[in-house]
């Protein structure tokens, strides 16, 4: 979201007149009202509704016998039928056509349901003329969206992937699923005019997955960054900070692990050194448990979910930065685009990773250390003795202005609109 924001705002003080199609409410990703500030006020914007299978799902299971509270998937509760109302196992049973069905129809995602409003509004758009349209997800859905506005109305299309679809492909999926997710994004490909990748190694799996694309079309434009000047509203927060890092962003499975892994090495051998680490964002309920019954809740907080411009101020007054991936190398193409804010808030980052594009750019940039062992001891010396710089403030970072600049939204605007212009920035 913050991508697309800050683009519309730099792109619109170049005098682009900008037209925004998105959706009134979404599952996929949660409306940031700090973010949607961003976006001038002449901008227009068109909001719809999204029909997403999701929300079948719920209203069909709200209608469950004796009112219990409904799922929120189809799946949820199903281990639990033991002891139910026969009228009630009789239904679960009926509801497995349903499941499957909802399956079958959540290509490329639940939010398929947008493709023909979406194609309807972007080929209206661009009957007006001149249009050039920049697709940027996920969710995926709007990239075929806009591949069957084409097949209707010919103009200028850039495909920006904000994540990969399936190259690199980050989690398992079926063959059956994959084939065909898969064919759609070489139909997405195939059909524009550019495709944008946001790290070197997203477009180097591109090139792989689809070796019939002429290399010359897919270029890297990663996510930035709007620098907040110290002396402006943006400066960082006056008094001591409250942890010795913090996290921001959702953990997803197994991205704790390591991390989790490290910090019982340290109790065990440093135990002076073991971190206090706050977590801003959505995490899994295991991963509270499993702080809880290790007895370490005194030193991992989970703190909830915060807006984007609370999450910058926090940012820029914690003693340092933590940055996690899952250890697994298909994973080391991934950078978060919290990444980019981190960059910019003058702390020093921690980044435990596979080698891949995020410690490249932590190399590149010289804003802190990256720890890429998939070893918890190896990974315990490097974070305790990190920790021991950062509380004596002997950490030293080599980062630079010239270092940060291409990472900076001016930066990124620039290269979007030489690329859609069809020029080569």
């Amino acid at each position: 979201m913050y991508r697309i924001a800050g683009l519309i705002t730099r792109l619109r003080a170049r005098g682009w007149d900008i037209t925004v199609l998105t959706v009134k409410k979404s599952s996929h990703e949660k409306m940031d009202p700090s973010t949607q500030a961003m976006i001038p006020d002449d901008v227009k914007v068109i909001r719809t509704r999204c029909p997403e299978v999701i929300g079948l799902a719920r209203r069909l299971a709200r209608a469950r016998p004796g009112g219990a509270k409904p799922p929120s998937t189809p799946d949820e509760g199903e281990d639990n039928a033991a002891g139910q109302p026969l009228l009630t196992r009789l239904y679960r049973i009926a509801k497995l056509p349903f499941r499957w069905t909802y399956q079958a129809l959540s290509y490329p995602d639940p939010q398929v349901g947008w493709i023909p409003i979406a194609a309807f509004h972007i080929v209206r758009e661009a009957r007006r003329g001149g249009a050039v349209v920049l697709s940027s997800t996920p969710p995926h859905t709007t990239q075929f969206a806009v591949r069957c506005a084409r097949m209707l109305k010919r103009f200028r299309w850039v495909a920006d992937f904000r994540d990969p679809w399936t190259a690199p492909l980050r989690e398992p999926r079926y063959r059956l699923s994959l084939w065909f997710q898969r064919s759609m994004e070489r139909s997405v490909i195939g059909a524009c005019d550019r495709v944008i990748a946001n790290t070197p190694g997203n477009r180097a799996a591109l090139l792989a997955a689809f070796p019939h694309i002429d290399p010359a079309k897919v270029e890297v434009i990663t996510n930035g960054f709007e620098p907040i000047d110290d002396r402006g509203p943006g400066a960082r927060p006056e008094g001591p900070p409250d942890s010795d890092m913090v996290y921001f962003g959702e953990l997803y499975p197994g991205m704790f692990d390591l991390y989790f892994a490290a910090i019982q090495e340290i109790r065990a051998r440093r135990p002076e050194l073991v971190p206090k680490l706050e977590l801003y964002g959505l995490v899994h309920d295991e991963d509270v448990k499993r702080v809880e019954r290790a007895g370490l809740d005194g030193h991992v907080f989970f703190r909830g979910t915060v807006t984007y411009r609370r999450s910058i101020e926090l940012m820029r007054r914690a003693r340092s930065l933590l940055l996690l991936l899952p250890p697994q190398e298909r994973w080391a193409t991934c950078v978060p685009s919290k990444m980019y804010a981190y960059l910019f808030a003058g702390r020093p980052v921690l980044v435990i990773a596979p080698p891949g594009d995020a410690t490249r750019i932590v190399s590149e940039t010289g804003v802190g250390v990256s720890l890429t062992s998939r070893d918890p001891a190896i990974i315990a010396d490097g974070l305790a003795d990190f920790v021991q710089a950062v509380r004596s403030g002997s950490f030293a970072a080599s980062r630079s202005e010239e270092s940060l600049r291409p990472y900076t939204m001016e930066s990124i605007a620039s290269k979007v609109e030489h690329t859609l212009l069809g020029e080569n920035g």
